[in-house]
């Protein structure tokens, strides 16, 4: 178990990893809008709840496109999914600091966004992803289904902006080499099903931060994963 451990925290890079998305969620914290911030700590939960939803919906799309052989679409909807997470993610955070400071009296405000220098190869959405992806840092049970080196090489393409990219080349056709690509010709299931099943799992990881969540929508994630075949425990 111990060399399992070690083999993990090797090929995830996941110490200077950490490090960096701290700073990301830091810096989404200092600069973006806060989806919870309300006048009570029982308004900014149900506000999350429904932030939430709003993601959960987006991954229901995401399998009944897949379901139905619509692989690029289902990958694309997949990848917005993973957006909201990372917004769940920073949330989670909000939800403390903001009942801090109520306690403290200090007047709640959102945040006024400014250009930042920090990071100047992360866009917004690639600060997003790597706050969804902070999930997939210390997951066993996502290495084990999904496999270590495509979590890995998932981590590498969000830090290098890959991502969005790929989510370009599920919606619209184009033409390389005189060659015309169309979506469902550039875009398999299996690379389809990775993201359906990655969005899941890092759906239930970070939304599900009290136990009765987390292990609805586990639930949820390993049943459409046992439907596809998928191994799912």
């Amino acid at each position: 178990m111990g060399k399992q451990l070690c083999e993990e925290l090797v090929a995830k890079d996941q110490i200077p990893r950490f490090k960096r998305y701290v700073e990301v969620q830091n810096d989404l914290l200092a600069t973006g809008k806060s989806l919870v911030l309300a006048h009570s700590y029982e308004e900014a939960c149900e506000r999350f709840k429904r932030v939430v939803t709003n993601a959960e919906g987006l991954w229901d799309d995401a399998c009944t496109l897949f379901l139905r052989g619509r692989c690029p679409t289902a990958l694309a909807i997949s990848i917005t999914c993973l957006e909201e997470v990372g917004k769940i993610g920073v949330a989670r955070l909000q939800l403390v600091l903001e009942e801090e400071a109520r306690r403290c009296g200090v007047q709640l405000t959102q945040a006024r966004p400014e250009p930042r220098k920090g990071h100047p190869f992360y866009s917004h959405t690639q600060k997003l992803l790597l706050a969804a992806g902070a999930g997939a840092l210390v997951n066993s049970r996502l290495d084990r289904i999904l496999g270590l080196s495509n979590v890995v090489d998932f981590l590498d393409r969000a830090e290098r902006g890959k991502i969005e990219r790929l989510r370009q080349s599920c919606l619209y056709s184009d033409v390389e080499a005189d060659q015309l690509l169309l979506p469902s010709e550039r875009i398999d299931r299996t690379r389809a099903e990775f993201y359906v099943v990655l969005a899941g799992e890092l759906l239930a990881e970070v939304a599900g931060f009290e136990p009765p969540e987390w292990e609805r929508l586990l639930a949820r994630v390993q049943q459409f994963e046992e439907s596809i075949g998928h191994p799912y425990k």
